[in-house]
């Protein structure tokens, strides 16, 4: 009933137009984040409608030059200011994304991994969900006791996989490859994971998208040594401005995961990192290293809500 009566008012307040008058009367800049198009969590044409809708009602901006007017100390205007964001660099980004955005007119920044680009491999926790999925329950059962995994659910496990140090969940992961040796990828799993190829980000035009990092492979950062956290950024923003001949300036922390060693290293190797925090952009001073964004949904009147109320 909760559920019901909250998507009644927020799709009341798009109606109306009380969401969007909310949101202007802030005056505040906001990051959007958005992750694949075309699967279930965000079909093709739902995504279409909500950068339709960004387009009427915001002025839509590169990330780069919000960072500028920030860095600036320029206020936030009277329009809804907001700059795309689309994590993990997918291949349905480019093919079903990319070309919404440019008949648009719209501009955003995608976060790429140029390691696993080079290597034609997914994130490690879309290969370990689909993964897990063909396993039999005998084998989850035998796995879940072998490593005392404290749940056999598939988001359970790979969200246990994400606390564990890192040279123990590629041990565990390569446990969970060799139970599966005769794994292939569904058609749908590709269109969702598969990640972009070089010639693809090269076809995106620059003053339409550019490109930021995600870290050469996807780690949980906080999970690792000093050593593999300074190579994780430090090189991946120095590959992909090699291959792509121009400058990455932003970095955006795979999962979320920070921490204050994270951001000092961020810090040291980027003009910008983009963190998973739900909020406005404050007024004032701010932490160009832990920018606060917020998520957008496939309900157009979710996602126009969290534009004035971003943790909804």
């Amino acid at each position: 009933m909760r559920h019901w009566f909250r998507k009644v008012v927020q799709d009341a307040a798009l109606c109306s137009g009380a969401s969007a008058w909310r949101a202007r009367s802030q005056h505040a800049r906001r990051i959007l984040t958005l992750h694949g198009v075309g699967a279930q969590d965000m079909p093709l044409e739902r995504f279409t409608t909500l950068m339709r809708w960004l387009r009427r009602h915001a002025r839509v901006v590169p990330l780069e030059g919000m960072l500028a007017s920030l860095r600036a100390g320029e206020p936030a205007g009277p329009e809804l200011e907001v700059a795309l964001t689309f994590d993990d660099g997918l291949a349905n980004q480019f093919l079903l994304a990319y070309p919404v955005l440019r008949e648009l007119g719209l501009s955003a920044t995608i976060f790429a991994c140029p390691q696993l680009i080079d290597e034609g491999r997914w994130l490690w926790t879309h290969e370990a969900r689909a993964r897990w999925r063909r396993l039999s329950p005998d084998s989850r059962r035998e796995l879940a006791d072998e490593f005392a995994m404290p749940d056999q659910d598939t988001q359970s496990v790979v969200g246990w996989l994400k606390s564990l140090p890192s040279q123990t969940r590629e041990h565990i992961f390569a446990r969970v490859r060799e139970a599966t040796p005769d794994f292939r990828p569904e058609r749908s799993e590709s269109m969702a994971y598969d990640l972009m190829t070089w010639e693809q980000i090269r076809r995106m035009d620059p003053t339409c998208v550019t490109i930021g990092s995600h870290t050469l492979s996807h780690p949980i950062l906080t999970t690792l040594g000093d050593q593999d956290l300074e190579r994780e950024l430090r090189d991946s923003r120095s590959l992909l401005e090699t291959r792509l001949d121009r400058a990455v300036p932003t970095l955006c922390y795979p999962n979320g995961s920070v921490d204050a060693r994270v951001r000092d290293c961020a810090a040291r190797h980027y003009e910008a990192a983009m963190s998973t925090c739900e909020a406005f952009i404050p007024e004032g001073p701010v932490d160009y290293w832990f920018m606060p964004r917020i998520a957008l949904s496939s309900e157009l009147a979710l996602s126009v809500w969290r534009l004035h109320s971003p943790q909804s």
